[in-house]
């Protein structure tokens, strides 16, 4: 079962996969941020019937990478 709070773990060498429990049939974008201030979209996903929402972000930033999820 998927949390309600999301989750961000680190997946092999480099990936992070985000997960969460979204709104079903609403679409989510995934954004993420070097620096809090400046955000780009990765994905936008729907959360389909259930809301759950699996997303791998292959290749983040080094050295840190924040991630946020919001409805457009």
């Amino acid at each position: 079962a998927f949390a309600r709070v999301p989750t961000v773990v680190r997946e092999g060498e480099k990936a992070m996969r985000i997960r969460f429990q979204g709104i079903p049939g609403f679409d989510h974008l995934i954004q993420r941020s070097t620096d809090l201030l400046s955000w780009s979209t990765l994905a936008t996903v729907n959360g389909g019937v259930s809301g759950e929402v699996d997303h791998l972000d292959p290749d983040p930033p080094a050295p840190a990478a924040f991630y946020r999820i919001s409805t457009p």
